[in-house]
């Protein structure tokens, strides 16, 4: 699926997929963020996002066949109707995640 729709190259040139395809490692150092921060209790987990909103989720050996059908039933959707089904399923594991990733400086606490 990755090399039939993701970002690929070509004659060293850069080609955007219509999917962009991200693996996390899972190892001693990474699974307390996995399993915890991101809210993912065990391995193969398959997700699909429309931009920071979830859209899909599924884990076990089903999850490839699963990843294959929702590609397909949202594929020729237009980007308005992908967010407003990504919003219907979205958890906000992924948008909290991120916000408690990055560091903020006590000025922007500060009341002026």
């Amino acid at each position: 699926m990755a090399q039939e729709w993701g970002d690929s190259i070509q004659d060293r040139h850069r080609i955007l997929g219509d999917i962009r395809f991200a693996q996390v490692e899972y190892n001693p150092q990474s699974a307390s963020f996995i399993t915890q921060t991101l809210k993912i209790p065990g391995v193969p987990t398959l997700q699909v996002y429309v931009g920071m909103k979830k859209l899909w989720e599924e884990r076990g050996s089903k999850s490839i066949r699963g990843l294959k059908d929702t590609i397909h039933s949202i594929h020729g959707l237009r980007i308005d109707e992908l967010q407003s089904r990504a919003e219907e399923m979205d958890d906000g594991v992924l948008q909290e995640a991120t916000e408690d990733s990055f560091f903020q400086p006590d000025f922007l606490n500060e009341e002026w």
